[in-house]
């Protein structure tokens, strides 16, 4: 891969280069080293590199966009500190993990773009299924932030200059059935 940098116009300090994400998947794993999940203790690192997954499903290429899932969690759970994501990954990479962070209760406002509303609904599609998988049911206030999650999402796909539009439509409908398998699981 070549190298690129940030579009015209557009300061970027961390250029991507052929293994940006592999840096971002080490910065992941050393950040979540030996932690697991709650639930299915499995190693953490698994859920970002499903969130990634999906993504990608999707027909996300863009690496900043898959650094940040890679990272999504690194804020709120781990040591690892914004000033390291800025000078490793730069400050798109950054921005979209700081709107990822729960900063107490799920505000779906601070998701302002997009690229995190997708990242965010990869996230929650994965959590849910984890759940459905370990509980076999989902707590209802976890199903109502992903309805919130969802309708900010309906916000962004219904502009229709947004670069993501066609990823966000097939992300709303992956969201829509776990919402709804859920739903019928859960008392």
């Amino acid at each position: 891969m070549q190298r690129r940098k940030a579009g015209p116009g557009k300061k970027e300090s961390a250029e991507i280069t052929g293994g940006f994400l592999l840096r971002a998947l080490d910065a992941a794993a050393r950040a979540h080293a030996l932690k697991r999940r709650k639930e299915s203790k499995v190693p953490y690192l698994v859920h970002p590199a499903r969130v990634v997954e999906r993504l990608r499903s999707l027909g996300i290429r863009d690496e900043r966009v898959l650094a940040a899932a890679f990272l999504h969690d690194t804020l709120e759970d781990t040591g690892l500190r914004p000033a390291q994501i800025k000078k490793k990954f730069g400050t798109q990479v950054l921005s979209l993990v700081k709107q990822l962070t729960k900063h107490g209760e799920l505000d779906v406002k601070q998701l302002r773009t997009p690229e995190a509303v997708l990242i965010k609904m990869m996230d929650r599609i994965d959590n849910i299924q984890d759940f459905m998988v370990i509980r076999g049911k989902v707590k209802p206030d976890y199903i109502e932030e992903a309805e919130a999650i969802l309708a900010r999402a309906m916000e962004f796909e219904g502009r229709s200059n947004d670069p993501v539009r066609r990823e966000l439509r097939s992300a709303i409908a992956q969201l829509i059935a776990e919402i709804e398998k859920a739903r019928r699981a859960s008392p």
